[in-house]
């Protein structure tokens, strides 16, 4: 991710959110490292659909844009579109 001087400010409300998702997942991960074995390929599946439950539940649904990787995308798109006319024979 790319920092910069012009990234907005979050908001306490915004950092306590943040902290919540953080404790979450180390949560979620503590109780994936007590399991004695890997999963098998069905349980994979389900912890998979779990996940997306687990972040609808705590993002809503659709879970929303991170803006700056919205950006970012963009502007990789935008990049790629012009050094594909560039190298576009002509």
């Amino acid at each position: 991710m790319l920092y910069t001087l012009t990234m907005p400010v979050a908001s306490a409300r915004e950092l306590r959110r943040w902290a919540r998702l953080r404790q979450a997942g180390a949560e979620h991960e503590r109780a994936l490292r007590r399991v004695d074995h890997p999963p098998s390929a069905d349980q994979a599946i389900a912890h998979g659909f779990g996940l997306i439950d687990f972040a609808g539940t705590l993002l809503g649904w659709p879970v929303p844009e991170d803006e700056v990787s919205a950006r970012q995308a963009e502007e990789t798109r935008r990049i790629w579109r012009r050094l594909r006319e560039r190298l576009a024979p002509r």
